[in-house]
């Protein structure tokens, strides 16, 4: 007798366990890790000349002591104190 066709959602709702014990094989089997990490890397590494993009793009827009202040503004969101604060900024002092 042949067997009947079953849709994927049936055999995972059956059997749940096999069904994450196959996904962990195949993985690990496929070099997930390494993937993902490779994926993780070459993302933060186009950010950058993404970022440097925008900011070229956007210096002709905007004005440029206007955009820096901005930026500022922003990156000290991110990483607080890491943004320079020249003197072309609205508030340049130190904070202790």
């Amino acid at each position: 007798m042949m067997k009947q066709w079953q849709s994927p959602g049936k055999k995972i709702l059956h059997n749940p366990f096999c069904f994450i014990k196959q996904v962990i094989r195949s993985f690990q089997a496929n070099q997930g890790i390494l993937l993902s990490g490779a994926v993780a890397y070459y993302t933060l590494l186009s950010i950058i000349p993404l970022f440097s993009l925008i900011l070229i793009t956007l210096s002709y827009i905007v004005e440029p002591d206007q955009l820096l202040q901005i930026t500022s503004e922003y990156i000290n969101l991110v990483l607080p104190g890491q943004a320079y604060s020249g003197p072309h900024c609205q508030d340049n002092t130190i904070k202790k």
